[in-house]
């Protein structure tokens, strides 16, 4: 069943992991795909792959001039833009000791001013259209305390109230466009395995144990996909968290579930 037949979609970040399994959900259920990354390698080489009905386009997405650049070329190449999928992040890193300053306002530029230069621009588009699905990637760390990544679970909270804001609005103005966000937690992306690595042996047993019950960045394109979707319809304003009860047991006084069950 081709569910998002007659759909535009526009995926930041999606060149690799979430946004990568994305454009090849979406571009399976009949949308036409802009894959808008900095990675230009593989973005285009997602795209080829892909072929008709699939563009790359370069998008930092903290540069307010790129998005008008994006938008402007997913409009040329397919007519309308209906679903906006603001994916794209950056690694996280540091507590309230480490952080400096450079990395907190890092942080915001991407994740936070990133979602809001998508929404601003993709919205008169999508009233236009009369169909618009916003989908912002959040992330589990954005509601549970995680202490190693101060700056970005903060700029990823700023979404939830941009998310909410925004439905609320096309709720007063009878808009038709919804504005979502997904929460993931323990989803296998590159940026997980590099974190990871980044802060401990990958070889102790208890981290090998959290990489397999990871989940798999398709979990998360399915559930963009019913965002995205006509079956959605009266999904609006929600932070749906994603992450297969991982984050339950964060903090119960026997192991942190993001290294999986402690070693005996």
């Amino acid at each position: 069943m081709e569910r998002l037949t007659g759909k535009i979609a526009l995926i930041t970040g999606g060149a690799s992991g979430i946004g990568a399994a994305t454009a090849e959900r979406f571009h399976r259920e009949g949308a036409c795909v802009a894959i808008a990354d900095i990675d230009e390698g593989r973005g285009r080489a997602l795209a080829e792959r892909l072929g008709e009905r699939a563009l790359f386009q370069r998008l930092d997405v903290s540069d307010e001039a790129h998005w008008r650049e994006a938008i402007a070329a997913t409009i040329d190449s397919f007519g309308a833009l209906h679903v906006l999928m603001n994916n794209a992040g950056i690694e996280p890193a540091g507590t309230i000791e480490d952080t400096t300053f450079a990395q907190w306002r890092q942080q915001f530029a991407v994740h936070s001013d990133g979602a809001f230069l998508g929404c601003k621009y993709a919205f008169p588009e999508m009233r236009k259209a009369g169909y618009g699905s916003i989908i912002n990637v959040s992330s589990s760390g954005a509601v549970v305390g995680y202490s190693f990544v101060l700056a970005y679970a903060a700029a990823k909270s700023a979404q939830h109230a941009l998310t909410r804001s925004i439905a609320a609005h096309c709720r007063l103005h009878n808009y038709p466009i919804r504005c979502n966000a997904i929460l993931p937690g323990g989803i296998l992306t590159p940026m997980v395995v590099e974190s990871t690595r980044s802060r401990m042996d990958v070889e102790r047993p208890e981290v090998q144990a959290y990489f397999d019950r990871l989940g798999k960045p398709a979990d998360i394109a399915n559930v963009a996909l019913f965002l995205a979707s006509e079956e959605g319809s009266y999904v609006n304003g929600q932070c749906l968290l994603i992450d297969g009860a991982m984050t339950l047991s964060v903090g119960d006084g026997l192991h942190d579930d993001r290294l999986g069950p402690p070693a005996h």
